[in-house]
């Protein structure tokens, strides 16, 4: 009887890239043509080889081509050009981590880390750049409710107007 659209908080995955593909489009980092990193099945970033979910790769995609076939790559180097706090700001300007305000009881918020909260709970030395990479793909310690996925979604498809959703 757990009523997770309201109460669960799971990490978004993939339903995340959006958020980190509309903070480059908005903050010219790219442009609807830009294309990355080439997918070869994963990126290095520093020591680590951060795979791909496609290991064949998807070659060199622009934001389009990379969120159709959902390309962790285009979002792992997209994520490297941008701050971690940006992107926990930018989340929470989409309404992915406040109570969405639905006209029912107990509904919980997500959570989304910025570098003082790494720092607190994983020591000063924390990898920030591992960990932003991480969440660019909604993976880690990124949660959201699936209600206040809806509703980012909704508002993607009314033209950018977020509305508080209703029964």
């Amino acid at each position: 009887m757990f009523d997770r659209v309201l109460k669960g908080r799971f990490p978004p995955a993939s339903t995340f890239k959006p958020v980190v593909g509309l903070f480059g489009l908005e903050n010219n980092i790219i442009e609807k043509n830009t294309k990355l990193a080439e997918c070869t099945g994963g990126l290095n970033v520093g020591n680590r080889y951060f795979k791909c979910w496609y290991s064949g790769g998807h070659g060199k995609l622009n934001i389009i081509d990379a969120l159709s076939v959902s390309c962790d790559v285009y979002f792992y180097d997209l994520s490297l050009k941008i701050a971690l706090d940006d992107i926990s700001e930018f989340t929470k300007k989409c309404y992915l981590i406040d109570r969405t305000g639905i006209d029912l009881p107990k509904e919980v918020k997500g959570f989304i880390p910025d570098t003082k909260w790494y720092k607190k709970n994983y020591g000063k030395y924390v990898s920030i750049l591992g960990q932003k990479v991480n969440l660019s793909i909604g993976q880690g310690e990124v949660l959201v409710t699936p209600l206040s996925l809806c509703a980012f979604y909704a508002a993607i498809g009314n033209n950018g107007v977020w509305k508080r959703p209703h029964l």
